[in-house]
């Protein structure tokens, strides 16, 4: 779907047969990024790991001490620091995130693989990361909205059918089909864009 949406936006209109041909041309170099994806994300969280351990320990000592004297104070104290230490974690991983989001359109559009491609998918991001997290929220937003849609369809059609297997069939059918696309389509957008605003 990327390799097709990169030769759309270049102004070529691929067939599926050329598009299939483009992407087994670049299918090693594809499973050799995404296991160096895989081992980028074990070390995230590693260090997201480390992170709340450190976080912890200051979360379970002002417990045992609310546990001791509680009071209202001391429960909203415990609460905003868990709080802060959720939203902290998933700031780590959506930051880690966006930071190689760029990955597969970089090794589509130019033939760059392995931790080479993560390193430039963290360059052309650097650039313009305000841009990037913004769209990306947005579209996570649009899809997460649309796969809610069709989500309480299929519950729908499971109450009406009585069948779950029908309801699980149509949510995946649509959701491969409809959804899951506008994901890969608007980030190699996304990604052609910042490479035209960053490197004309």
């Amino acid at each position: 779907i990327m390799g097709i949406a990169n030769e759309y936006i270049r102004g070529n209109k691929p067939s599926i047969s050329s598009a299939f041909h483009l992407t087994l041309k670049r299918f090693w170099s594809l499973v050799v990024t995404s296991l160096c994806i895989t081992l980028y994300y074990l070390g995230i969280g590693i260090a997201v790991f480390i992170i709340t351990f450190i976080c912890i320990i200051p979360l379970i000592t002002f417990g045992i001490l609310m546990g001791n004297t509680p009071s209202v104070a001391s429960m909203a104290g415990f609460t905003v620091m868990l709080i802060f230490v959720i939203l902290l974690i998933i700031f780590i991983v959506l930051i880690a995130q966006i930071f190689i989001s760029f990955s597969y359109p970089v090794v589509m559009a130019e033939n760059v693989f392995n931790f080479s491609a993560l390193g430039r998918s963290f360059k052309l991001v650097g650039k313009k990361f305000w841009k990037v997290l913004g769209i990306t929220l947005l579209i996570v937003f649009i899809t997460g909205i649309m796969t809610l849609i069709l989500g309480i369809s299929a519950f729908v059609l499971m109450m009406v059918t009585r069948s779950p297997m029908a309801a699980q069939y149509f949510f995946s059918l649509f959701n491969t089909a409809l959804i899951m696309p506008i994901g890969y389509i608007a980030t190699t957008v996304l990604y052609l864009d910042v490479r035209r605003q960053v490197e004309g």
